[in-house]
């Protein structure tokens, strides 16, 4: 029985082993596992698992229509599950795509695999069960040529896969830093302020360093420091967050808002975000 559904095991181990790699962070060894598993998991078992749901019989679709179809249904559904996050509070971030995307895979899978037992086992499809030779001889010259085209295009992205993380130097350095809404969101900007009143935002610091730093946030307009915050002191992998607060005394029209990071001893912004206003 295992051997029926055995594609489908696979599609549901697969993602919450990559919950679990990613949750036992910088262990140097798993980023050599980490990207292949989640090139498979965006790539091509997303839209996988859906075509399972929709066409679980083998006469259905054949083989290679299969495999390319779950690539192109994966871009779409990863893409449509970005787009939609980006409207709720979780936002388009690592662990809120990744538990997303892995709830659809597993859902998906599970539901597969309950419409595959319901058919006679003479009508299940099987992946690879009826690839032989006599089967490549009938197949059209363009289906023999696309076929192992196919198996070496998804040989070469998961080859490149690994000789990317190959080349990353261990222990990457960079700071992320970002500004949200006053509700904690990547929407809802202030577009148009009203002169004198206070306006509040939320900016957000994650050192990745691999060291201690010490940050300084200056916010400007046309030059003019209307807020500091400083020192925020973080050690490798501690994140900050705190509400940020300036005022327009003056009506002007498109004006850049600054939003300046700074680390101990720079002169120039290590890292800058900023927003165009109206001030009336």
């Amino acid at each position: 029985m295992i051997r029926s559904y055995w594609d489908l095991y696979f599609a549901i181990v697969f993602p919450l082993l990559l919950i679990l790699i990613v949750i036992l962070g910088d262990i140097r060894w798993l980023q050599y596992v980490r990207l292949p598993l989640t090139a498979i998991c965006l790539l091509f078992l997303t839209g996988y698992s859906v075509i399972c749901v929709v066409l679980p019989g083998k006469d259905s679709l054949g083989q290679l229509e299969r495999f390319v179809l779950s690539f192109a249904f994966s871009i779409v559904i990863v893409s449509f599950i970005g787009f939609v996050l980006n409207f709720t509070p979780w936002g388009v971030r690592l662990f809120s795509c990744l538990i997303s995307i892995s709830i659809f895979i597993v859902t998906a899978s599970l539901l597969a695999l309950y419409r595959r037992k319901k058919l006679p086992p003479q009508q299940q499809y099987i992946p690879f069960d009826e690839i032989t030779l006599t089967f490549c001889q009938e197949q059209p010259v363009l289906t023999k040529v696309a076929a192992p085209l196919a198996v070496l295009a998804v040989s070469a992205l998961l080859i490149f896969c690994f000789a990317a993380i190959s080349s990353q130097q261990p222990g990457e350095r960079y700071t992320e830093f970002y500004i949200l809404d006053e509700y904690g969101l990547a929407e809802n900007y202030p577009r148009v302020l009203e002169v004198g009143k206070k306006e509040k935002l939320i900016a957000g610091v994650v050192n990745h360093e691999q060291k201690t730093v010490s940050y300084f946030l200056t916010i400007k307009m046309k030059n003019i420091i209307k807020s500091t915050k400083g020192p925020i002191v973080l050690e490798h992998g501690e994140k900050w967050e705190d509400t940020v607060e300036f005022t327009a005394y003056q009506q002007q029209e498109k004006v850049k808002v600054e939003f300046l990071l700074y680390r101990e001893l720079d002169r120039k912004p290590y890292r800058t975000v900023y927003l165009w206003v109206t001030v009336k």
